[in-house]
């Protein structure tokens, strides 16, 4: 076992509805996952549902571990696909949050 301290867990959080009451297609997601992809070989998606002023859509949370030496580099590739997303699906926001985490691998 190996047990990891000192560690930042980033999650950001991405609606599929859209303005035009549209929603981000399965197809479309998986596209953009492609995009992450590139830029991270080791995250969690999790689907799940959400709600943005007041109406519930479908959502995928994507979760990044990296040591704390990795923060500020992590944090802004993060942002920048954030932006990508906002950008493609015509999004208004992603929320991304960050926290200290220990852990262990088995």
């Amino acid at each position: 076992m190996s047990y990891a301290e000192n560690m930042i867990t980033f999650r950001a959080m991405f609606g599929r509805n859209m303005p035009d009451g549209l929603e981000v297609s399965d197809a479309a997601m998986t596209n953009y996952l492609k995009a992450v992809d590139r830029v991270f070989d080791c995250y969690t998606v999790t689907d799940t549902v959400g709600i943005w002023k007041g109406d519930r859509e479908l959502s995928f949370i994507i979760e990044i571990t990296v040591p704390v030496s990795e923060e500020y580099l992590t944090g802004h590739k993060l942002a920048a696909l954030a932006e990508l997303y906002k950008l493609e699906f015509d999004q208004e926001a992603v929320f991304i949050t960050k926290t200290h985490t220990s852990g262990w691998f088995v």
